[in-house]
């Protein structure tokens, strides 16, 4: 073969675009095989590379696979890098945090945002209408910050439904009588009463009030 390093270095990148689209698109990055997948796309896809490679070749072939097998590591550096710290910072935006966020020191919540609900003591308060609240309480004495959401009727305090959450992000959506609750990506379902449409947020260090 004429060039079998370059050769080589195809097939290498191809096996990190197959793996790379199987552990994002297909799998959706579960956490659990990041460093597998990870020791694929750094060590086999180069070693199968510069195996084909100096297997073409007829002279140098112990040349050609350090080339084929350093070009192709280096392309899966460059694809590490662009997936995980260049797209992510272009998708980045600043906001300005209000007072009541305290950062990493804690944070205070406005006065407006505190319920009292009998048996719990005070927690958040996400939102409401006349006749049911939506209540979160956070433990943030404990990390990773455990938390529970309740649905309330105001009315009487009796608590409705309620969730736990392993940690302080919580996701909540609703839809008209039915609706679902998910914790991180997993998650699991049910089916409440709550309002058209609702998404809880809540960031690890502090409350945040927007």
């Amino acid at each position: 073969m004429k060039n079998p390093a370059r050769f080589g270095i195809a097939i290498g990148a191809f096996l990190i675009l197959v793996l790379g689209a199987a552990y994002i698109v297909l799998l959706r990055e579960p956490g659990s095989l990041f460093y597998p997948f990870a020791a694929l796309i750094f060590v086999v896809a180069p070693l199968i590379g510069a195996t084909i490679a100096a297997l073409k070749a007829y002279t140098n072939k112990f040349f050609v696979f350090l080339r084929a097998a350093g070009t192709v590591f280096a392309l899966s550096a460059l694809s590490f890098i662009l997936t995980y710290a260049v797209y992510p910072a272009s998708q980045r935006t600043s906001v300005l945090l209000p007072a009541s966020c305290g950062g990493f020191a804690g944070a205070q919540s406005p006065a407006g945002f505190v319920y009292n609900l009998p048996g719990v003591g005070p927690v958040m308060l996400v939102t409401s209408d006349a006749r049911s609240a939506l209540l979160a309480a956070i433990d943030f004495r404990n990390p990773p910050f455990p938390s529970t959401v309740y649905l309330v009727r105001k009315s009487d305090n009796h608590i409705l439904w309620n969730a736990h959450f392993a940690n302080d992000i919580i996701a909540a959506v609703g839809g008209g009588e039915k609706g679902c609750q998910f914790g991180g990506r997993k998650g699991a379902s049910c089916e409440v009463t709550v309002w058209p449409f609702l998404l809880v947020l809540r960031p690890r260090y502090g409350a945040c009030f927007l």
